[in-house]
């Protein structure tokens, strides 16, 4: 192995004195509450690192520190005498100058070299359907999943599909209401509740094809419960954008009043 993950679902209790103490891993991905939890940032001081990168650094800022607010502690990592000759590289697919602006003031960076391209996602098709008045952001989802199947091939399959939602509650309502309404296509959900076994099921189906629907919390075809949900263009904005980093066609669909 050349990657270690640490994080609140990692199961093998070795992996984190491997990766932090033996030096095993050349490659080491944490989460921003796990290098803020406990003794970890003392650890990692210790080893000899060639860069540190902080990916999605827009969650430093605006909507993002709301969700995760352990991005806007990150900045301990440089107070480290070790860890402040470190070279740091910051990634984000969807931040303004605003945005940058406060990445930069606050995870204190120093002179950074800043590279920013376009943000234009040609290969996205974006729809706003309004939503029944009667069934609410329910029917909207079926009727948006059959529309697509019959647009595809009017049949009973459909090319991978994410559905995200805002809760686990509402990612397991969502998930079990559409398998009872649409029985021919195999729906599954996906959050942090569920077993390693039940999440990898999820993930290899959807993978494999085998799944053609996953209702999930975390971030090809999306559909939100409501646009309501985001509380500004802003966040509706990059909430879009920073999904879709690969480059094949995609629609997203986005169920209004």
């Amino acid at each position: 192995m050349v990657v270690a993950y640490l994080g609140s679902s990692q199961r093998d209790t070795s992996i984190e004195r491997r990766a932090l103490v033996d030096g095993e891993f050349p490659l080491v991905f944490l989460t921003p509450e796990k290098i803020c939890s406990g003794n970890v940032l003392d650890q990692v001081e210790l080893l000899s690192l060639l860069v540190i990168a902080i990916d999605e650094a827009h969650c430093v800022s605006e909507w993002g520190h709301d969700f995760q607010k352990e991005y806007r502690q990150l900045c301990r990592i440089f107070s480290r005498k070790m860890l402040s000759d470190v070279p740091i590289l910051t990634l984000t697919g969807t931040a303004k100058p605003r945005v940058l602006q406060d990445i930069i003031s606050s995870l204190q960076l120093r002179n950074p070299l800043v590279q920013v391209y376009s943000n234009d996602r040609d290969n996205l098709r974006l729809e706003v359907h309004r939503k029944p008045k009667n069934g609410g952001f329910k029917i909207a989802l079926q009727q948006s999943l059959i529309w697509e199947v019959n647009k595809q091939c009017g049949g009973d399959t459909l090319q991978s599909t994410i559905i995200y939602a805002p809760t686990i509650k509402v990612v397991e309502e969502i998930s079990h209401w559409l398998s009872a309404q649409l029985p021919n296509l195999r729906i599954m959900p996906y959050h942090s509740k569920l077993t390693e076994v039940q999440r990898e099921a999820a993930h290899v189906g959807f993978l494999v094809g085998h799944v053609s629907v996953v209702v999930a919390t975390e971030r090809r075809y999306r559909i939100p419960n409501s646009v309501p949900t985001y509380s500004s263009l802003k966040c509706l904005e990059n909430k879009t954008f920073c999904m879709f980093y690969i480059s094949l066609p995609q629609d997203c669909v986005w169920n209004g009043y």
